[in-house]
């Protein structure tokens, strides 16, 4: 039988996060964490203790949304957690805005959560569609040849054939616009 895998759930609104509950019930392949407030668990530790594989995070509630939008970037930033944003926002620029900010591959509507373990159970699939399009709203503000060494460092590939100051300086500016 295999393991079930540790989601994290940080949910502050309780009416919301007893319908996350009620729809996760039962869900014998996630292991779930929950942190609220009233729990007093501090979210990067039990990330860390659990080994997250996902972060489900509503950005909607609790303190203010940049609060949260910060937390969740912390916490994709020092896990290797994947990270599904919930909100109520149908703002395009607010959605784009969150899911670069976050390096999420998910964002998720309030109105939605009905559909939140089929949503986990894709995420934890290698790539999805959905994984690359949040990608490509990421990696959009790279130039073609900053991408290039993006993807030269990510492979830890050595075929780029520019000068090593071009390459500091396209580094450089690839961390700078990712706010790195």
């Amino acid at each position: 039988m295999q393991h079930p895998i540790p989601i994290l759930i940080v949910e502050y609104d309780k009416n919301l996060l007893q319908k996350i509950k009620k729809r996760l019930t039962g869900e014998k392949r996630f292991s779930l964490v929950w942190t609220d407030p009233s729990s007093g668990i501090d979210p990067l530790q039990a990330a860390a203790f659990h080994d997250i594989r996902i972060a489900v995070v509503d950005i909607d509630s609790g303190d203010s949304t940049e609060k949260l939008l910060d937390f969740a970037r912390e916490l994709r930033l020092k896990t290797c957690a994947r990270l599904l944003l919930i909100s109520g926002s149908r703002s395009r620029e607010q959605i784009v805005s969150a899911i670069r900010h976050c390096f999420a591959c998910g964002y998720l509507f309030r109105s939605q959560i009905d559909s939140i373990a089929d949503i986990l159970r894709s995420l934890l699939q290698e790539q999805t569609p959905h994984q690359y399009i949040m990608q490509e709203l990421m990696l959009a503000v790279l130039t073609p040849a900053e991408r290039s060494v993006l993807y030269a460092l990510l492979e830890g590939s050595s075929d780029l054939k520019s000068s090593p100051k071009t390459l500091a300086n396209q580094r450089t500016s690839i961390l700078h616009k990712l706010h790195l």
